[in-house]
């Protein structure tokens, strides 16, 4: 081949490489950013520009919370990968994580809305603090369809080096729980300015004994003390801290349309918000269509939580242990005073005042029934506090009700009925609280009663009117609840 040919074939080889390249298919990563965000997709996934201002409100919700510089905080990169596969294959997380942060590449993720991590990437400005400290605010912060366990661990094996370096994943997860329980509790109870300092003076290697130094020049008091309150915290929620649920403004008509769906696009949770007196029932009627080919009834499941961490949601008894929330198809709840929040669906949701829905024998006549009361499997479940409320707002009246009894609402008797529920010759199981004795009745004259529970022993009986009166007695303190299951037909 002549010098003049070879160079003609190697300028078209090289022109026809040239053209290959150019005419790359493959599809271009999709871009968008806010004000201290880079959000990196990929063009055939369902998230939407949308999920940019969900980070956004997240991020303010939790800088606020953590009392953080925004601007300090600086430009956080989340990069959503397709599928796990995909983060396989080209990201830089370990095999067994599904998400992860690091300084240099920000998050990855092949899920839309990693808040464990985002947590992370807002306090990487401070530097590296103990994974007990970095863990456990990000477990805290991200509290939603599963809420840590109470675990069983010392303060000294919580800081120990040698526990973190364990490959036991067992052993890690209950860590992690551990700084759940024991941030959650900081932030509930010191003030929360104080947290970014103990973050920062804490240092990854440190053990209890160091780290208890700091925690008394910062908090002024003693870290075994403070960690076995927290981790002996009396409530599910002890671990959780609802920084982001609680950021929803609360809505104010019922029914509220449309109702609130979990977002593809936005990737922003159904969170909605409710702000209820203590004396007024907040009622939930879930779907029980059946999908197609389905035995069951479709569930429909939703959370709920308190905002004020003082507020402890009734009927701990009965709340699943990873949905956080009341179980049964329907629910009636009457908690403390304060604001809620829940992913019940809106249009399902109600309030109702308590003041004629749950009286004492003697206004029985006056009875206002609770609507939409499928006794299907309905739970009923009233706080401590507003039984004490109801009590006071109760006109003392001659007898057995006569107004001298505890503030609690301990000792009283209380009335309730339930609307129309088509319930004549159903057999129906109940359960029950141990402090509550419930019986049920076919009209205001008590003379036809049926004991169903006490002392949280449940039994079956035949309805035998369709608007059943429903009479407690409280025996003793705390929070009473019962639940109601038809059975037959």
């Amino acid at each position: 081949m002549g010098a003049k040919v070879a160079s003609r074939l190697f300028a078209v080889l090289l022109l026809m490489a040239w053209a290959v390249g150019c005419t790359d298919t493959t599809p271009k990563p999709r871009i968008w950013q806010a004000p201290g965000l880079v959000y990196v997709s990929d063009p055939k996934d369902t998230v939407c520009e949308g999920v940019v201002e969900t980070l956004v409100s997240h991020r303010r919700a939790i800088v606020n919370t953590l009392r953080l510089d925004d601007e300090a905080v600086g430009q956080v990169r989340y990069h959503k990968f397709l599928n796990y596969p995909e983060l396989r294959k080209r990201g830089n997380c370990s095999s067994h994580s599904s998400a992860c942060f690091f300084r240099e590449v920000g998050i990855q993720s092949f899920q839309p809305f990693e808040q464990h991590e985002l947590v992370h990437a807002y306090l990487a400005h401070l530097g590296d603090s103990h994974k007990l400290i970095e863990e456990g605010v990000a477990e805290a912060l991200a509290c939603g369809a599963v809420t840590p366990a109470r675990p069983n661990v010392s303060v000294e094996l919580a800081w120990s080096a040698a526990a973190w370096a364990s490959t036991d994943v067992a052993e890690l997860r209950r860590l992690y729980q551990a700084g759940a329980w024991f941030v959650a509790y900081l932030l509930k109870h010191y003030d929360r300015a104080l947290f970014a300092a103990f973050y920062q003076r804490v240092q990854p290697g440190d053990e209890a004994s160091e780290v208890a130094h700091v925690f008394d020049a910062i908090y002024g008091d003693d870290l075994a003390t403070v960690w076995q309150r927290a981790l002996t915290q009396p409530n599910r929620d002890g671990p959780c801290v609802y920084a982001f649920a609680c950021s929803v403004p609360p809505i104010s008509s019922f029914p509220h349309a449309p109702a609130q769906t979990a977002d593809a696009c936005t990737a922003r949770p159904p969170y909605v918000t409710v702000q209820l007196d203590g004396t007024s029932w907040l009622g939930s009627t879930r779907s029980t269509k059946r999908a197609r080919g389905a035995t069951k009834p479709r569930d429909e499941d939703g959370q709920l939580g308190a905002c004020d961490p003082s507020t402890i949601l009734p009927n701990a008894g009965l709340r699943s242990s990873s949905r956080g929330t009341a179980t049964g198809d329907a629910q009636w709840l009457m908690p403390g005073a304060g604001t809620y929040w829940t992913t019940l669906p809106t249009n399902q949701l109600s309030v109702k005042p308590g003041g004629r829905t749950l009286v004492h024998p003697n206004e029985c006549p006056t009875l206002e029934p609770l609507p939409n009361s499928s006794l299907d499997d309905v739970l009923f479940a009233v706080s401590e506090q507003s039984l004490a409320a109801m009590s006071a707002r109760r006109v003392a009246s001659p007898g057995k009700n006569d107004g001298q009894l505890a503030a609690s609402g301990s000792g009283h008797e209380w009335v309730m009925a339930l609307d129309r529920t088509g319930a004549v010759a159903s057999r129906v199981r109940s359960e029950c609280s141990p402090n509550v004795r419930v019986d049920v009745c076919e009209s205001c004259a008590y003379t036809a009663c049926q004991p169903m529970c006490a002392g949280a022993i449940g039994r079956a009986v035949v309805l035998t009117a369709d608007t059943p009166r429903v009479r407690l007695t409280v025996d003793g303190p705390g929070d009473v609840w019962f639940r109601l299951r038809r059975i037959s037909p």
